[in-house]
């Protein structure tokens, strides 16, 4: 079952609004009612809160598909951050150079992962 059906179905059987369920997991309601529609994977923190709600692993309620793509945007998300702190992304300057450090940053990650997966 996806995570969207999971908590709409959860949340029905507790006959609760979308206000009520997310104040209990901790979340907001513009979120819940993303992560309810699949149009939002939940972030690092949201993702946190749904495991201590509902007491289980994270690849249990998302899936270890959803993992590895949280885990790659993360790590895309952490690059961009840091090229812009160090003031080498400008709205001017969005060139090749930059394509070509997110992607390489990108092909570690995919190479990474495809090793992992041949190693189990």
């Amino acid at each position: 079952m996806s995570l969207a059906k999971f908590l709409k179905t959860d949340r029905e059987s507790k006959c609760l609004t979308q206000e009520e369920y997310s104040k209990a997991i901790g979340i907001s309601r513009s979120t819940l009612a993303s992560l309810e529609t699949g149009t939002r994977m939940p972030s690092k923190a949201n993702s946190k809160k749904l495991v201590e709600y509902f007491r289980k692993p994270l690849a249990d309620l998302i899936g270890e598909e959803t993992i590895s793509k949280l885990s790659t945007l993360e790590t895309t998300n952490l690059l961009i951050d840091s090229l812009i702190e160090k003031g080498q992304i400008k709205d001017e300057n969005i060139d090749d150079k930059i394509k070509s450090l997110i992607w390489e940053s990108l092909s570690l990650e995919i190479q990474l992962k495809l090793q992992i997966k041949k190693s189990k």
